[in-house]
């Protein structure tokens, strides 16, 4: 009987062990009732620009993100208001189960402008690893794409992160 009462408590031990490992498998749990505007003076504290940043219009939405309309409750999109400056990132708050199609969106707009950019006989070289390194991710309802070096991108998701938790 000794014998078995170690068996009994390692086996209950690695059943809750197991538990655990599959339960934080989920990913962390975001908040779905950030604006926006929040975490995007967020990343603009983090990832600030010379002249500041502005958004593009209503247009700007349907016109590179085909369909996003349907799917987005809250978005903005900021970019550098220098030219010389390609600093970008999109936040979009979307309906429940809509994350990975915002996704896919995101990642069209990005290999449509990195052709865009190849194509540009002009284009700054210095400029080149933020489109190269251009990123998407989701946080719950939110996803988020940046156009920024790798230590800004960094800093942008650190923001997204600290604002949804």
């Amino acid at each position: 009987m000794k014998k078995y009462i170690p068996r009994a408590i390692s086996a209950l031990l690695l059943a809750v062990l197991a538990l655990t490992a599959l339960t934080s498998c989920g990913g962390a749990n975001y908040r779905d009732d950030v604006a926006v505007s929040t975490i995007d003076s967020a990343i603009q504290a983090k990832v600030p620009v010379p002249d500041g940043y502005y958004a593009p219009d209503s247009d700007y939405l349907t016109f590179y993100f085909e369909g996003a309309e349907a799917i987005v409750n809250e978005y903005v999109i900021q970019m550098s208001a220098t030219s010389t400056n390609i600093n970008q990132f999109g936040i979009f708050h979307v309906k429940d189960g809509e994350a990975e199609n915002m996704k896919k969106l995101c990642e069209n707009y990005i290999a449509k402008s990195k052709d865009r950019w190849v194509a540009q006989a002009n284009y700054i070289a210095s400029e080149h690893p933020k489109m190269e390194g251009a990123e998407v991710r989701i946080f719950g309802n939110y996803v988020v794409y940046t156009m920024l070096t790798d230590t800004d991108k960094a800093l942008a998701f650190e923001a997204v992160e600290a604002a949804l938790k």
